[in-house]
């Protein structure tokens, strides 16, 4: 028999008695109505609270809440995506339905006398344009015209230049620039700004949490329920799993606010700090 089985058998007073959760609530967990009972870590706290107290292993119920909440959690983003898709098709027939009745004002609206004038315009301005053109062409041929009998003077009078003897320069005469030695400057690495590094992290909740932890590299693990602040060593990167994201973080001087009202994973990392996961990457990183 489990230990579920086993909790299933209890007398309900007993169980209130040294738990102090309302057989109501109790009701519920036991007859696995998920979506009555209230916030997940509230939920979870309930559960942590019956293994300590009673000496019990729940891990199946707990594992069974975890499945509810994630198909939960894609049964509403599903009707979001969805919500949104409707939204946009609804966008887009608007849109049509205003292209066609301005298109249709248009061609009723359109005056027959103006469409003329405007053909008119653009008849006089054509015209004018290849005046300017055979303009600009006969200009260019006299011009050319003109240039030719001096350009043959100008290469007369250079090639007599040409034939006159250099005078000789000496040595004295010519300056050697020496190149201008560049001064190699070293640059220094600048140092990472982002960097936090390990050591004690305070997690400060808004309301009731319950979480969970692991070391990526020892693979040291644990949870915690809790309303006050909790403080605990940080030794190397170490992912989290927050029942609620409601909570403020702080390691080395530098906070961490988050306001996340659903089930919250993430990793920090002495380089980078805190940053919010999705749960397959949480899975990855916790084999």
């Amino acid at each position: 028999m489990s230990d579920f089985e086993k909790l299933k058998n209890m007398d309900m007073r007993e169980i209130h008695k040294k738990t102090r959760i309302t057989a109501e609530k109790l009701n519920y967990l036991l007859q696995k109505d998920f979506d009555k009972l209230e916030s997940p870590a509230t939920t979870r706290g309930f559960i942590r609270i019956l293994e300590r107290e009673l000496k019990l292993d729940l891990s199946e119920i707990l594992n069974e809440y975890n499945d509810y909440l994630a198909q939960k959690e894609i049964e509403e983003r599903k009707k979001l995506e969805a919500m949104q898709q409707a939204d946009s098709k609804k966008a887009e027939s608007n849109e049509r339905i205003v292209i066609s009745a301005t298109v249709e004002q248009g061609s009723t609206t359109s005056n027959p006398q103006l469409k003329w004038i405007g053909i008119g315009v653009v008849i006089a301005v054509i015209i004018i344009a290849l005046i300017y053109i055979v303009a600009s062409n006969d200009s260019k041929q006299s011009s050319q015209v003109q240039q030719e009998p001096q350009e043959q003077i100008n290469k007369i009078e250079l090639k007599k230049d040409t034939e006159q003897p250099q005078s000789n320069q000496t040595e004295s005469q010519i300056k050697v620039e020496e190149p201008k030695q560049i001064e190699a400057k070293q640059v220094e690495p600048k140092p990472n700004e982002n960097y936090i590094g390990t050591g004690t992290l305070t997690i400060t909740p808004k309301s009731a949490v319950w979480f969970s932890y692991k070391d990526i590299v020892s693979k040291k693990s644990g949870d915690k329920y809790t309303t006050t602040p909790y403080n605990m060593e940080i030794e190397n990167s170490t992912i989290f799993h927050f029942g609620n994201g409601l909570v403020t973080l702080e390691i080395n001087g530098r906070k961490f606010n988050y306001n996340q009202m659903d089930i919250t994973y993430m990793v920090y990392t002495p380089e980078s700090g805190f940053k919010i996961i999705t749960k397959a990457e949480y899975s990855r990183l916790a084999k």
